[in-house]
């Protein structure tokens, strides 16, 4: 068996792009043929796949254990509304009529599936590869220079505002990726919960998880305190499907049998009966859930997710309607994403960690690695490449990449992780000091944001006369604390963290030495964490927090590794807490 259609060109640098299934148009239900559709796509080792039949088109990565959903499109009602034919067009026709959501996934349709998304690949992959002179880079970083690097490179600490730019791009790009992927994810919930409310052999599963409970309630005796009878019935529901042990259901009935004491052997026999019937359906509830999770598990992390989310965010972001909620979900995630990777970049420059993301690190990872051990599933290459650099960074701050997994659900395929590796590739990150993190998310604290979330961000001439004003300079403030109660995302904090480097530095010349010595680096990380604290309502922004303190550590950490020091950073004082200051922290701030 071959699919419909195999999308080969000279210049991808793998035997084929994607694959097209295409099927009746009376097949409405698409979703079924995924297996069919990935069997074809590991047969030719191709990352993406489509399912189509006139009316609707599904698209699927093979980033995973199996395809992953990235576009959901309904022709059917693209069309229409682009002829002016549907009460959405408004008075518009053409690309003007489209609801966002569908101009995003066509865009990402575009983006995926047209040749320039697969004849760039190559380039950019070999420029990230080979050096001018057609050798490959080593992992020992001398032939990653301005002379022999395809990559024209700039200094992100003379030049920040490229860097913000570059970095808003990748954002944007990859927002549109979140976007139309947590959309194909939804659209496969919704076939999910429409699969669980029927059971194979049982009928409705609404009707029969009542029905149960009623026949409960009547078994429960009316000397029961209501309390306690709640306690029984919740128990016995979530026994029922799964949330609880089926063993549960053997705690519930012996309880029943206590209530009911000597009881005549006819109710003895109801009870006992009734339970049977109970364990029955919640066998076949299980095998049933787990048939569906089988078909349908990204989908409900995915949504799982989001619905987390919105519990973490339910003080700082209470937006008008579900889909203001999903545009902040996908902008967290995608900027995020981008931000995680630029850190390891800055690790990688400031050599603290092996080269995963440029140099010999991509060298050795496209020239050897993909060939040998993923030639059958090319798609799958970059999520292992990013968790290996993301458990090497884990070692410099573990905190930022073991949390958040809110926003794991979303995996960039190959393509978009080389174009996002080329991008920060252009950029030396050696000597860069700055609020770079708090740059971007100035700007992505825009009007909008601001009115919707409460979100602001503090420009940096407003820190630093307010510091000035507060006296926090000089060699006196080591030892000093200092609490920002709204930190968003650390502008107070980068510049008193810089301040007190600078304080420590100061007073380490002033008796002699150089610089402050490589032994005493340990004891002024610690000191710098146990001065600085922030509060702030947004887990967002206080993630961001961290980050940025964390970069201003980063150079103190380099001297000490180069003299074989061991240093270990604690998580930073940057919490969202509610909780009244001098019980978070002891102590006069």
């Amino acid at each position: 068996m071959q699919p419909d259609f195999t999308v080969y060109i000279p210049d991808y640098p793998a035997p084929a792009c994607f694959v097209v299934e295409d099927k009746n148009t009376t097949e409405t239900s698409l979703e079924v043929h995924r297996g069919q559709l990935s069997g074809y796509m590991a047969s030719v080792q191709a990352p993406r796949g489509l399912l189509i039949n006139g009316a609707s088109i599904l698209s699927y990565d093979n980033v995973g254990t199996s395809p992953t959903a990235t576009i959901s499109l309904s022709l059917k009602n693209i069309v229409r509304i682009w002829r002016g034919e549907d009460i959405l067009s408004g008075s518009h026709t053409g690309w003007e009529a489209l609801p966002p959501t569908d101009r995003d996934q066509l865009t990402a349709l575009y983006r995926r599936y047209s040749r320039q998304a697969f004849a760039d690949i190559s380039t950019l992959r070999d420029e990230l590869v080979y050096t001018t002179d057609n050798e490959r880079h080593t992992l020992d970083g001398t032939t990653w220079t301005a002379h022999r690097t395809r990559i024209a490179l700039t200094d992100a600490h003379a030049h920040p505002e490229n860097l913000v730019e570059a970095v808003k791009t990748l954002i944007s790009e990859v927002e549109t990726d979140v976007s139309v992927q947590f959309n194909a994810h939804l659209s496969e919930y919704e076939l999910y919960k429409h699969a669980m409310r029927e059971i194979p052999g049982v009928g409705n599963t609404s009707r029969r998880i009542n029905e149960y409970d009623h026949e409960l309630q009547q078994l429960i005796p009316s000397s029961v305190p209501a309390r306690e009878r709640e306690v029984l019935l919740s128990e016995f529901r979530r026994a029922l499907v799964g949330d609880l042990p089926e063993t549960h259901l053997d705690a519930v009935q012996a309880s029943i049998r206590t209530y009911h004491g000597s009881s005549s052997s006819t109710r003895r026999d109801e009870i006992s009966r009734f339970f049977d019937t109970s364990k029955e359906f919640a066998v076949r509830y299980r095998t049933h859930y787990e048939k569906c999770y089988t078909e349908y598990g990204d989908a409900i992390t995915v949504k799982n997710a989001f619905d987390q989310w919105r519990e973490n965010m339910a003080v700082t972001i209470r937006p008008s309607d579900e889909d203001e909620a999903k545009r902040e979900f996908f902008a967290q995630t995608a900027y995020l994403v981008i931000v995680r990777m630029l850190l390891i970049r800055v690790f990688e420059d400031k050599n603290l960690v092996p080269r995963s993301f440029t140099d010999g690190g991509t060298a050795l990872w496209f020239l050897d690695v993909e060939p040998t051990y993923f030639r059958q599933s090319l798609g799958r290459s970059m999520a292992r490449l990013i968790e290996i650099a993301y458990d090497n960074a884990q070692q410099i701050y573990g905190h930022f990449y073991a949390e958040h997994k809110v926003f794991d659900w979303y995996s960039p395929d190959r393509n978009m992780v080389i174009r996002i590796l080329h991008r920060l590739a252009q950029f030396d990150l050696s000597r860069i000091d700055r609020d770079i993190i708090g740059m971007v998310y100035g700007q992505y604290v825009n009007e909008q944001h601001k009115h919707q979330t409460g979100l602001y961000y503090t420009p940096p001439e407003v820190v630093h006369y307010i510091l000035d004003e507060l006296g926090y300079n000089g060699p006196d403030i080591v030892g000093s604390r200092l609490l920002d109660p709204a930190s968003g995302s650390g502008a107070f904090l980068v510049e008193a963290g810089r301040r007190l480097v600078e304080a420590h530095r100061t007073y380490w010349k002033d008796v002699g030495y150089a610089d402050i010595p490589a032994d005493r680096i340990p004891e002024v990380i610690d000191d710098i964490r146990d001065s600085l604290f922030g509060l702030d309502v947004n887990p967002f922004a206080c993630a961001l927090a961290e980050m940025n303190l964390l970069i201003q550590v980063l150079d103190l950490l380099r001297t000490a590794y180069e003299h074989r020091q061991a240093v270990r950073i604690e998580r930073f004082n940057v919490s969202a807490s509610y909780t009244p200051f001098d019980q978070r922290f002891p102590g006069p701030c």
